[in-house]
């Protein structure tokens, strides 16, 4: 289990920006994003076409979810995994503007806590 302390998440440089947050909007997208964004000092991910494909069936099947952030209508970032009662499995995610995969990963917490997750787990 994650937990913050409170103002943790406070901003004290001035705002933080108006971000929409989703989930499962665009699974697809999040995916696809997670195995081709460029990671410093990394070639590439785990993430194969078979394992997009995978995931993509298991998302339609309901077990794979996905968590994504907005700015200015445009997906910042997300993250995707695993939901199995109350357990999630965090598989990837991805930014395309500095924190925006953290925004949404905290988010995302919130929203399974509300929905009764005991456990997530990730990397």
């Amino acid at each position: 289990m994650i937990e913050l302390p409170p103002g943790a998440l406070d901003d004290h440089e001035g705002g933080l920006p108006e971000f929409e947050f989703t989930t499962n909007k665009v699974f697809a997208e999040v995916i696809h994003h997670c195995k081709k964004i460029k990671r410093p000092g990394q070639p590439g991910t785990w993430i194969t076409d078979e394992v997009e494909k995978a995931y993509c069936r298991l998302h339609e099947l309901g077990y794979a979810r996905s968590a994504e952030l907005w700015l200015d209508g445009k997906l910042a970032g997300g993250l995707y995994g695993i939901r199995m009662g109350k357990v999630f499995f965090g598989e990837s995610m991805f930014s395309k503007i500095t924190n925006a995969s953290r925004y949404a990963f905290i988010n995302y917490v919130q929203l399974l806590k509300e929905e009764g997750v005991e456990l997530i787990d990730c990397q």
